[in-house]
């Protein structure tokens, strides 16, 4: 008989990755001379976190677990965060709204919202009701419980998909993007997500016939670019960057080569991963891979690198229900994955790090699908992003001022440490590193028709042209515009396009 009672619940053992190459050394030192211990905390956003401590300078070695953060934005000074480990075993965290207790007393006490639990779906009976206490959590809840797992057949459109941008404060450029993108027949929605908390955002319209949507999320967090919005009833939907400007052309494209590949994430964004390399672990098994680091560059040489390994969402095409996954967790009807349990802790400490990074949502959507295709029978076969090599320059409107993340001195680093940290938690959740990707989509246009394309699937043989038009150093005309090239907002001449494969070559 065992010594030791069955678990309800653990972590599963992660061990989160170290932030930088030192504190990796003081780790192992630290370990060495068995002076770790462990600290579990709850943060300020309302995540649990379980950090290696080093006990002698204090110092965070390394995440070894999180909870997800709050998702609702909860004003200074009103309440506070409260973890509970419950009598059935589940340990929850809660926020106690002082204000709402006041107005509350003649009930049970303190007013408690329910932030996150370890027992998926546990019924709670005691306390307020959680749509009496906290509308606002009510809301960001039923967006995980609203979304349709099978977009009913009668509203399915197949030959359209659904834009999503974000932006803080380009509003500028969001109006070129608006303009030019709702004169495409292949869009039939248009979401903007509004992450300017101090700007009321404007009303849904129509904009040549295409519907804009606004959306306000309560908390400004990059992990609001995948909400789950029950309105998105594309099979398909398109994340960009409001810095950056896609040809209309290379956006059917990339839709006709996701039709033919809707686990992957398609784009013309692919990024490389540098080093890393693996040691024994306990019981003679490998540790997943430290040290990684990401490349900024948009072009590599095949001789350095056998193929890419993300997708960023400067642009990026993939099936709707990735945004439940992301979010929510739970499983994929229309793409017939069935996500294992311990995937939801990879997906709850990605948001911890995007929500307290304020960056890296990208990479996270990368792991997040690479782990629900691993879950596939059979599981998929190569990696989750997927290139499209476009037939026109990309516009680059990221240069303008110093509002862009990656204008931050830090951007680079920060993003090498979000790499690290999910890719630890990649490997304990699936038992490999991320992996990489080989395949490439040839796009080749028609000598008769400039509307037509042939799209062909090849083997990765490097990337050695720049596809971006940096549009803050390209010479504009007289009225400040730009008059050609992938910064120009100029409408095609013709916005209908068609795109056919070909056999591959090999």
């Amino acid at each position: 008989m065992s010594d030791h009672p069955n678990p309800i619940w653990s972590t599963n053992g992660y061990k989160g990755e170290v932030r930088n190459g030192a504190l990796g050394a003081l780790a192992a030192l630290a370990a060495l001379v068995r002076n770790v211990v462990y600290h579990f905390s709850l943060s300020k956003t309302g995540s649990l976190r379980l950090e290696q401590v080093d006990k002698t300078t204090g110092w965070v070695l390394s995440l070894v677990w999180s909870s997800p953060p709050d998702r609702v934005s909860r004003p200074a000074g009103t309440g506070t965060y409260h973890a509970r480990l419950e009598s059935d075993g589940n340990l929850a965290v809660y926020w106690a709204d002082r204000r709402r207790s006041r107005r509350r007393r003649h009930h049970q006490g303190t007013c408690l919202s329910l932030v996150w639990q370890s027992i998926p779906n546990k019924v709670h009976t005691k306390g307020c009701i959680r749509k009496n206490c906290d509308l606002s959590l009510s809301r960001e809840h039923f967006a995980c419980t609203s979304f349709p797992a099978a977009v009913p057949a009668l509203l399915q459109d197949a030959s359209t998909f659904t834009l999503l941008i974000s932006t803080h404060s380009r509003f500028e450029l969001l109006s070129e993007q608006l303009s030019y993108y709702s004169a495409s027949p292949m869009i039939s929605t248009i979401v903007v997500t509004w992450h300017n908390m101090n700007i009321k955002a404007p009303p849904d319209a129509r904009v040549n016939g295409t519907y804009i949507r606004f959306e306000s999320p309560t908390t400004d967090s990059l992990n609001n670019r995948f909400q789950p919005l029950a309105y998105i009833t594309t099979e398909a939907v398109f994340i960009l960057d409001d810095d950056i400007k896609l040809h209309l052309q290379d956006m059917h494209n990339m839709f006709a080569a996701w039709k033919e590949n809707k686990q992957n994430l398609v784009g013309a964004s692919p990024r490389w991963v540098d080093g890393g390399s693996s040691e024994p672990g306990s019981g003679g098994r490998a540790s997943a891979p430290h040290n990684l680091a990401y490349l900024t560059q948009s072009e590599a040489s095949p001789d350095k690198y056998e193929g890419y390994s993300l997708m960023l969402t400067r642009t990026m095409m993939m099936h709707r229900d990735y945004l439940h996954l992301y979010t929510c967790g739970g499983s994929s009807t229309e793409l017939g994955l069935q996500v294992a349990s311990h995937f939801d802790q990879l997906r709850s400490l990605i948001l911890s790090i995007v929500a307290a990074e304020f960056n890296c949502e990208d990479i996270g959507m990368n792991f997040v699908v690479n782990a629900a295709r691993s879950s596939a029978n059979p599981p998929g076969a190569d990696a989750a992003p997927l290139f499209v090599r476009p037939l026109h320059r990309i516009g680059d409107f990221g240069k303008m001022g110093d509002t862009g993340l990656h204008q931050k001195k830090s951007h680079t680093t920060a993003r090498t440490d979000c790499l690290n940290q999910m890719n630890r938690a990649f490997w304990q959740a699936t038992g490999q590193s991320l992996p990489v990707q080989t395949r490439v989509i040839d796009a080749m246009p028609s000598s008769l028709n400039s509307t037509s394309t042939a799209l062909m699937q090849r083997r990765y043989s490097g990337l050695s042209v720049r596809l971006h038009d940096d549009c803050m150093t390209i010479e504009r005309g007289v009225d400040g515009v730009h008059k050609q090239g992938g910064c120009s907002w100029d409408l095609p001449a013709q916005t209908k396009y068609n795109a056919y494969y070909v056999p591959s070559v090999h």
